[in-house]
């Protein structure tokens, strides 16, 4: 409101006054984030889509940041999304919209602190250079010596407002803060931390504003325990309906649809949708006239009790990801339950299930021990070409599970082992230097082989451990430790802090790497499921296993439990009177195999390798062929005979094979 006088009218005190009070009282008008955005978002040249933010190309994402305005009574909004359609920018908008629109403590939540530094060194500061709007708010470049601008704050250059950056993994950094609104992003990677559960940390520091925002973004993880997945069906559930191009039929895109008509052809050419109403298909150039608002397009609540606003959206309503490019993911991580996740998360937007029920180990053995079955344990079945090895200590006992892998993911057990006595006893390690070095295992045409390296467990009597694995070069056996998180890779970051038994650091020390045992029991279980011989990751069950192997081997299950602080997690636990010694060799065999390359082969790798090994021994083969194997003599050494050196190693096609794995980038240095 403007108070205009005429050229002889002189204003008294009580007009005066009015007209102040009335500009005071008249309301602002409303914050709009999808109009600021395409204004003050810019893109570089190196952006897939440089220049100004445009909501044509994802129109989806006007409502959910009208959501994110203060008009909106939503005080939690949530994006259950795909990797890379363009989420992380729909946070930035709201963050930096609220710091220039509404200026006041703002917070943003990353799983680390390193991912927090990354975010505002890789997303923030490029967002200001490329925006003459952000760069007139905020201050990167230091010229302004009261302005804060640091890797874990920055704030407006009239300090009216600012961004504290934090990590969910530090409990300090959540506390003594108290914002308005905040962003949690990848939110599904939150781990607790030494103060217990960090989303209910950083949930409290806007307990104070009745008006508070939080926007809880992320791609989902694991279904039954994922944070980002909890919050969408808590919500109403909004998915994106679009029309059919024949009928006008309003429905969602469902992963399921696509992924049925891929199957069905058997390759990228089901890379299209099909009606639910008229059966019509809808291939991927309808896509921009799918999921335009102008045609009908909009967002419906699947969930409408639910009381806050969640969203799911996925990677085949966005340009950045072609509908062939998502048929190609899904058929290259088909079988492979590693890749299966990654898709199911990364591509589709979906929580991964994981195999949690152990499957019932007297069909296990009915399976095993059917007439037609020609897997015998002790010996190496066609098709399957390297030998590798895990290794559980207990106090009286090696226990050596050792298991042969072939292409398409497919293995087979082929042997357990017994070392009596404890890992510290020299008999014990000499004993175990036998398994590793001397002893061999026939394939199918007679040719002898050796375990290609062995993973050890160092949780138990560690420093023992890992004396006896200093006798040995790298390339044979590695150290390894149970992850803590269930959600740990199959093959973590090395630890180092290894001592000789004296306690001294070592000089030459070994590194003990963790193995994510949570995600590759599910794994073996989810193949040990599969009856198909030519399925990828199919296991191929040998006979001559006794009834307590298949016992140890399907031991385990997934369960919910409250930890010793009272927060629930999923952990595995033994069912009663069950062992699990072969179990832990099988996870530990199979992550030797993954860190050593087994899944990096390409076919014509593994047409190389069977064109050199499925063949009878010729006089110069690499093993000596009378070189007996000893059948668990409760450890027993074996016939005596140094191991045969390995061969230099080749990186070109006719080298691969040629007694070991391919030398590339991605195996264990030979």
């Amino acid at each position: 409101m403007t108070v205009h006088y005429g050229r002889d009218h002189f204003a008294s005190a009580g007009e005066i006054v009015s007209g102040v009070i009335a500009q005071a009282l008249e309301p602002a008008p409303p914050v709009n984030l999808v109009g600021w955005t395409e204004q003050s978002i810019i893109f570089g040249p190196n952006d897939p889509f440089p220049g100004p933010y445009s909501f044509e190309r994802f129109p989806f994402f006007r409502e959910i940041l009208t959501e994110l305005g203060p008009e909106s009574p939503a005080r939690v909004v949530t994006l259950r999304k795909s990797a890379q359609i363009g989420g992380t920018i729909l946070g930035d908008a709201f963050l930096l919209g609220w710091l220039d629109l509404v200026p006041t403590q703002l917070m943003c939540v990353h799983p680390t602190l390193t991912q927090a530094r990354a975010w505002v060194n890789n997303k923030i500061k490029p967002a200001v250079r490329n925006s003459r709007r952000l760069q007139a708010i905020l201050n990167f470049d230091g010229s302004n010596r009261d302005v804060k601008a640091t890797e874990l704050l920055f704030e407006r250059v009239d300090a009216r407002g600012g961004v504290i950056v934090n990590g969910a993994n530090s409990a300090a950094s959540l506390s003594q803060h108290s914002v308005k609104a905040q962003l949690q992003d990848d939110l599904a990677k939150w781990e607790d931390n030494d103060a217990g559960d960090p989303e209910a940390q950083a949930d409290s520091r806007s307990q104070a504003f009745e008006d508070a925002k939080i926007f809880k973004v992320s791609t989902p993880m694991v279904e039954g325990e994922c944070r980002i997945d909890r919050n969408f069906l808590n919500g109403d559930q909004r998915f994106y309906h679009v029309p059919c191009p024949h009928c006008g039929h309003l429905h969602p895109l469902d992963w399921a649809n696509m992924q049925a008509n891929i199957d069905a052809a058997g390759g990228i050419e089901g890379a299209f949708f099909n009606c639910p109403e008229c059966g019509g298909v809808i291939e991927e150039r309808h896509r921009s006239w799918l999921v335009d608002p102008a045609n009908g397009a909009k967002w419906v609540k699947h969930n409408p009790a639910g009381r806050q606003p969640s969203f799911h959206l996925w990677a085949a309503y966005a340009p950045l990801m072609s509908w062939l490019r998502i048929a190609e993911a899904y058929l290259k991580a088909k079988g492979d339950s590693p890749k299966e996740q990654t898709f199911s998360n990364d591509v589709a937007g979906l929580p991964f299930r994981r195999a949690g029920e152990a499957p019932e180990w007297e069909k296990l053995k009915e399976r095993a021990d059917a007439a037609e079955n020609p897997f015998e344990r002790g010996t190496i079945g066609q098709g399957y070409y390297f030998l590798f090895a895990g290794a559980d200590c207990q106090d009286d006992r090696v226990e050596v599970g050792i298991w042969a892998f072939g292409p398409e993911f497919r293995r087979q057990p082929v042997d357990h082992l017994i070392v009596e006595g404890p890992i510290s006893d020299e008999e014990t390690k000499r004993r175990l230097d036998e398994v590793l070095l001397r002893m061999t295992w026939p394939d199918s045409y007679g040719n002898r082989r050796r375990i290609e390296h062995l993973f050890i467990d160092a949780g138990y009597k560690r420093e023992q451990v890992v004396d006896w694995v200093s006798r040995h070069p790298t390339n044979l056996v590695t150290p390894i430790v149970g992850a803590t998180s269930d959600n740990a890779p199959v093959f973590g970051a090395a630890q180092g802090r290894e001592r000789t038994l004296r306690g001294k650091p070592m000089k030459d020390k070994r590194l003990v790497f963790p193995v994510g045992g949570g995600a590759v029991k599910s794994y073996i279980y989810d193949d040990l499921r599969k009856g198909d011989p030519d399925q990828r990751g199919f296991v191929a069950l040998s006979r001559g296993f006794d009834s307590n192997w298949f016992e140890q081997l399907a031991s385990e299950r997934r369960a919910k439990s409250k930890n010793r602080r009272g927060f629930w997690q999923y952990t595995w636990t033994l069912m009663a009177g069950r062992r699990n010694e072969v179990l832990d060799c099988a996870v530990y065999a199979y992550a030797a195999a993954v860190k050593c390359g087994w899944k990096k082969l390409q076919d014509w790798e593994w047409t190389q390798i069977a064109a050199q090994r499925d063949h009878p021994p010729a006089d110069s083969d690499l093993f000596t062929p009378d070189l007996s194997r000893q059948v668990p003599a409760r450890g027993a050494a074996q016939q005596p005979g140094p191991r045969a050196p390995a061969p230099a190693p080749r990186a070109d096609p006719a080298g691969a094979g040629g007694g070991w794995l391919p030398d590339t980038d991605n195996f264990l240095e030979r």
